[in-house]
C-alpha cells in the first residue's frame, strides 16, 4: 500500500481537528457567557424543533399501528401522562404547532443577538486595527501599502463578524442533526447506520470541492489586496497620471487585475455551488439505495418506511446545507487569519514611547551629536543645531540633504542613531512624546485636505471646536477673506484633496490647521514650494507676523530665498550636518537674545 494511502487519513484526521480548532477561534472572539447565551439558545432551539417534527413520528405511529416506531410512541405517551395531556390526535397536533412556534421563536431571538455580535466583532476589530496603524512607529507604516491598510479595515474586518455567524449556523444544524440522529436510533439502529453512511459519503464526495474552494478564496483575496493597494496608490496620483495621458496604460493594468480578479472570484463561487447543487443528486442515489434495502431486506412496513423517510430526508436536510458554509467559514477564515497576521505585525511595531515628563518648551530645541541615516548610508553626521523660541529658523539645502530627517527626529518620527535632541533642559525620549507632539503645528510640503468641509478641514473633526475658533485660526493664517468670499463660507466644500482650491488657498488653510490649537512649535517643511513669488511673500509675511504676535517660534524648511529673508536664523545643510549662514548683522541681532555659549554651540 502505498505512502499516499496510508497517509490520507492521517491528513484527514489533521483537517478535522484544524477544522475544529478554527471553529473554537472564531467563538473564542466573545466572553464565554456570550458562547454560553449562543450554544445554548441553539441547542434550546434544536430541541424545540425536535419536539414539533418529531412528534409526527408518533402521530403517524398511532394512527397506523406501525410497530416499528411502538418504542416511540410508548415514550410520547408517558410523557404527555406525565404532564397531564391526553394521548390523542389533536394534543399531538397542538405540541407540533407550539413547538415549532417557539422554536421560530427563539431561532428569531437567538440570531437577533447573534448578528449584534457579529456587528460588534467587527467594530471591535476595526477599532483596534485603526488604532494600532495610528500607532505604529513612523519607518514600519511608510513601508505599508495604503490599499492593503484599507482593505484590512473593510471587507477583512466584516470577514472577521462573517466567521463567527457562519459557525453558529454551523453549530446550530450540528445539533439539530444530533438530536435528530438520537432520534432515529431509538427508531431503529439499521436507519442510524443508513443515515451516518450516507453522511459520510456526501461529505466525502465534496471534501476536495470545499479544499478547492478554499484555495480560490486565498487568491482571490491576495488579488484583492494587490488591487486595492495599486488603485489606491492612482487615485492619490490622478491628477498628474490625467494631465499626462497615461490614463489608458492605467486602464489596461486595472481591467487585467479585474480579470485576474473576476476569474478567481469565478472558481471561488463554483467550488461552493458544486458542492451545493451536486449534492441533490448524490443524497438521491443514496436514498434510492437506502429505501430498497429498506423494502426489501429489512421488510419494513409502508408506514414505516414514511416515517423513516420523514427523520431521513429532514436530518439530511439540515446535514446538507453544512457542506456549503463550511466552504463559506473556510473563505472568511482565511480573510480573518490575514487580518489578524497583519494586525499581530502592526502591534509589534507599536511606537515605544518611554518618557513621562511633561514637556516644557521655553527657550530653545537643540540637536546634539546627531548621527541618523537609513540603512547602511548615514543622511545626518554628528549634526548640531539650535533653534531659539519666539524666533523663526530657517533650514536651507538641496532636496535629499536630510532637512525633514531633522523634522522627523524633533517630531520623534524617527530616533537618532547617536547623539540627542534636547527641549529646553530634557532629552526628547524622556518626555511624554504624545504631549510634545500636541504642542507642535506641522505643514508639509504635500497638502492633505480631505473631501469635506473647510471647517472640518481646519478642525479635523475633533470635538468642541468652535465656529469662532476655526475663524481665528482663518484669519491668522490669512484665509478669512477667501473664505468668507464663497457661499458657503467656512461650510465650503473643498473637493477631493482640495483641488476646489488654489495652491496657496490649500496652503492657509494648512496653516490655520496647524495654528488652530495654539502651538509652541510651527514647523513648516516645504510648504511653499510651488507656489507663486507673490503668495509665498504673503504666507511668509503672515507668518512672521504671527511670530512677533505670539512669540511663536517657528522652523521653516525651504530652499526659497523668501524664508532666509524673514528668518533670524538661517541653517544650511551639507555634508550631513548643519551650518550657520546667517548674515553677521542677523547674528548680532539675536546674540543679545541667547546664551553665549549656546549660540557659539549652534
Amino acid at each position: 500500500m502505498s505512502d499516499a494511502v496510508q497517509n490520507a487519513p492521517v491528513g484527514r484526521l489533521r483537517r478535522l481537528l484544524t477544522g475544529l480548532g478554527a471553529f473554537l477561534e472564531v467563538l473564542r472572539l466573545v466572553s464565554p457567557m456570550q458562547r454560553f447565551i449562543v450554544v445554548g439558545g441553539l441547542f434550546l432551539s434544536s430541541i424545540l424543533e425536535l419536539c414539533g417534527m418529531g412528534m409526527i413520528i408518533p402521530l403517524l405511529a398511532t394512527a397506523s399501528g406501525a410497530r416499528e416506531a411502538k418504542g416511540v410512541s410508548l415514550g410520547v405517551e408517558k410523557l404527555f401522562a406525565a404532564v397531564g395531556l391526553p394521548f390523542a390526535a389533536y394534543a399531538i397536533l397542538i405540541v407540533v404547532v407550539v413547538g415549532l412556534t417557539l422554536k421560530a421563536v427563539v431561532g428569531i431571538l437567538i440570531m437577533k443577538h447573534v448578528t449584534n455580535l457579529v456587528g460588534r466583532i467587527s467594530r471591535d476589530f476595526q477599532i483596534r486595527l485603526t488604532k494600532s496603524i495610528l500607532e505604529a512607529r513612523w519607518g514600519f507604516f511608510i513601508s505599508q501599502p495604503l490599499g492593503r491598510l484599507v482593505h484590512a479595515t473593510g471587507s477583512e474586518a466584516a470577514a472577521i463578524g462573517e466567521c463567527f455567524a457562519i459557525v453558529t449556523t454551523i453549530i446550530a444544524a450540528s445539533l439539530t442533526s444530533l438530536l435528530f440522529l438520537t432520534l432515529a436510533a431509538l427508531l431503529s439502529w439499521q436507519l442510524l447506520v443508513l443515515i451516518i453512511f450516507i453522511t459520510i459519503m456526501m461529505f466525502g464526495s465534496f471534501g476536495r470541492l470545499v479544499k478547492n474552494a478554499r484555495e480560490e478564496g486565498k487568491a482571490h483575496r491576495s488579488r484583492m489586496n494587490t488591487h486595492a493597494a495599486q488603485f489606491t496608490d492612482a487615485m492619490i496620483g490622478f491628477k498628474q497620471i490625467r494631465a499626462m495621458g497615461r490614463t489608458d496604460r492605467f486602464a489596461l493594468l486595472f481591467e487585467r487585475q479585474a480579470r485576474m480578479m473576476a476569474k478567481s472570484l469565478k472558481s471561488r463561487v463554483m467550488s461552493g455551488e458544486y458542492a451545493a447543487e451536486l449534492q441533490e443528486p448524490v443524497i438521491g442515489i443514496l436514498l434510492a439505495f437506502g429505501f430498497f434495502f429498506a423494502l426489501h431486506k429489512m421488510a419494513l412496513s409502508p408506514t414505516a418506511i414514511m416515517i423513516m423517510s420523514l427523520l431521513l430526508v429532514r436530518t439530511l436536510a439540515v446535514l446538507g446545507p453544512i457542506q456549503r458554509n463550511l466552504t463559506r467559514f473556510y473563505q472568511a477564515f482565511d480573510g480573518y487569519k490575514s487580518l489578524s497576521g497583519l494586525l499581530e505585525q502592526i502591534e509589534s511595531h507599536a511606537e515605544e514611547t518611554l518618557g513621562t515628563k511633561q514637556p516644557h518648551f521655553e527657550r530653545a530645541i537643540k540637536l546634539e551629536g546627531i548621527t541618523f541615516g537609513y540603512g547602511q548610508q548615514p543622511v545626518l553626521r554628528n549634526l548640531d543645531l539650535f533653534i531659539p523660541s519666539g524666533k523663526i529658523t530657517a533650514i536651507s539645502g538641496p532636496s535629499g540633504i536630510g532637512k525633514s530627517t531633522i523634522v522627523d527626529l524633533i517630531v520623534a518620527l524617527h530616533q537618532p542613531q547617536s547623539g540627542r535632541v534636547m527641549i529646553d533642559d530634557d532629552e526628547l525620549m524622556t518626555l511624554d512624546v504624545r504631549l510634545w507632539r500636541r504642542s507642535v503645528g506641522y505643514v508639509p510640503q504635500e497638502i492633505t485636505l480631505f473631501h469635506d468641509t473647510i471647517f472640518n478641514n481646519v478642525a479635523l473633526w475633533e470635538e468642541g471646536i468652535t465656529a469662532d475658533e476655526v475663524e481665528k485660526a482663518l484669519k491668522a493664517a490669512g484665509a478669512w477673506d477667501f473664505v468668507t468670499a464663497r457661499p458657503d463660507g467656512i461650510m465650503t466644500v473643498v473637493g477631493e484633496r482640495g483641488n476646489f482650491l488654489s495652491g496657496g488657498q490649500r496652503q492657509r488653510i494648512s496653516i490655520a490647521r496647524a495654528i488652530l490649537h495654539k502651538p509652541r512649535l510651527l514647523i513648516l517643511d516645504e510648504a511653499t514650494t510651488g507656489l507663486d513669488p507673490a503668495t509665498e511673500a504673503q504666507i511668509c509675511e503672515r507668518i512672521r507676523d504671527l511670530c512677533r504676535e505670539t512669540g511663536l517660534t517657528v522652523m521653516a524648511v525651504s530652499h526659497q530665498p523668501k524664508w532666509r529673508e524673514v528668518a533670524d536664523l538661517v541653517y544650511r545643510i551639507q555634508d550631513g550636518q548643519a551650518r550657520l549662514v546667517s548674515s553677521p548683522q542677523d547674528i548680532a541681532a539675536i546674540s543679545e537674545q541667547l546664551a553665549p555659549q549656546e549660540l557659539q554651540r549652534a
